[in-house]
């Protein structure tokens, strides 16, 4: 299975080992190619009410909205990451990443792209 067309550039900041003066983590930052996309899921019960994990209402329906980004095997990515991408209109989307997946070969020994879901923190 090849992998998708990554015509975007994100950054990546991963977390170090290392702590600064005030405790918190110290970031790596990397950049890489990507394929970014928006996502947004609507959970219906068979009752009729919609929920969803993490929750914005819009007119009485809920939705969440997260950031699928689509990374090459090579960009260093874990949980408690953070991507910076800067969208089509020029906007600062930046998040935490809360999934990763992994596509792999039928034998499970090579990793074809990594599959992060971002939840969006907008700066304009």
């Amino acid at each position: 299975m090849p992998a998708p067309p990554m015509k975007d550039k994100v950054t990546v900041y991963t977390p170090t080992s290392e702590k600064d003066k005030y405790g918190k983590p110290v970031f790596s930052k990397d950049t890489s190619k990507a394929r970014v996309q928006y996502t947004s899921e609507v959970f219906q019960l068979s009752d009729g009410t919609k929920f969803a994990s993490s929750v914005k209402e819009t007119d009485g329906s809920k939705f969440t909205s997260t950031l699928k980004v689509t990374l090459p095997p090579d960009t260093r990515i874990e949980y408690g990451s953070e991507i910076e991408w800067i969208g089509r209109f020029g906007e600062v989307v930046r998040g935490d990443v809360t999934v990763l997946e992994e596509t792999l070969n039928y034998s499970g020994k090579k990793v074809y792209f990594r599959t992060a879901y971002v939840g969006k923190k907008r700066s304009y």
